[in-house]
């Protein structure tokens, strides 16, 4: 499949907002107003339609690198996709599942290397700062700590380095939309 396919069915298949879809209710009206899954996780009872969520969500970062090659450019867009979903008047979550279904298919036993970094860098800075900056933070951190951990273990992941470009821009998206809620 060309490269220019690639990105226009990687984009469509990751903006498609399975955590909303799964709602009760709309989660850009409760918490803290994003449409990923950690926040439908939050306001979410039934198990059933969080375990579809999490699968789904997962399985869009999967379905555009296993499928249509170009693994950068797929993984690149899907994550994207989820940040700025093309359903929602692009708004999205930060992208984190989507980029961890990436990274898992690419390689299972990194990723939750990836993970274990991300969510006790997150522990470590939710004491110091508030919880959504400590979040974002913890998140770029982990980023770029586990790119440049990549260089050490001989392997070329170029999903992964285009799950890690777009997840960075789903964590500014956050951050700055953080920062201009502060000054309302």
């Amino acid at each position: 499949m060309n490269v220019v396919a690639s990105v226009v069915f990687a984009y469509l298949i990751g903006g498609i907002p399975f955590a909303q879809l799964f709602a009760s209710h709309d989660l850009r009206s409760v918490g803290d107003k994003n449409v990923g899954f950690y926040n439908f996780l939050s306001h979410e009872h039934s198990k059933l339609k969080v375990a579809l969520a999490f699968l789904l969500d997962l399985m869009k970062g999967i379905v555009p690198v296993a499928l249509f090659g170009h693994p950068f450019v797929s993984a690149f867009f899907a994550v994207i996709g989820h940040v700025f979903s093309p359903y929602l008047n692009f708004e999205g979550g930060m992208g984190q599942l989507t980029s961890f279904g990436i990274i898992l298919y690419e390689n299972p036993i990194f990723a939750f290397f990836v993970y274990a970094t991300r969510y006790t860098l997150a522990f470590i800075f939710y004491k110091f700062m508030p919880k959504k900056l400590g979040n974002c933070i913890s998140g770029l951190v982990a980023i770029a700590i586990l790119s440049a951990s990549t260089m050490f273990i001989n392997s070329t992941f170029s999903a992964f380095y285009g799950a890690a470009t777009a997840l960075s821009i789903g964590y500014l998206k956050r951050y700055y939309k953080i920062k201009s809620e502060r000054w309302k």
